[in-house]
């Protein structure tokens, strides 16, 4: 299973002033989608964590946490 780096999605959606709707609709999925994201209440498919950091201008690798608790260097 794959741990992310959720607050680096949700405080970059907000420096980038878009709302979970509007994220939720430039990534080709549902707010409920990126709530449930941001709240840990599902990890998303790798198809929508990729088109979610596209449009945060984000790689994936960038919130994807390692074993050992770092965040990726990429």
């Amino acid at each position: 299973m794959v741990a992310l780096n959720r607050k680096k999605l949700k405080d970059t959606r907000k420096k980038m002033n878009l709302t979970q709707e509007e994220l939720a609709e430039q990534a080709g999925t549902t707010d409920r989608t990126i709530r449930y994201i941001e709240n840990e209440k599902t990890t998303p498919l790798s198809g929508t964590l990729q088109k979610i950091c596209q449009t945060l201008n984000l790689s994936v690798d960038s919130v994807i946490i390692s074993q050992n608790g770092d965040e990726n260097d990429v």
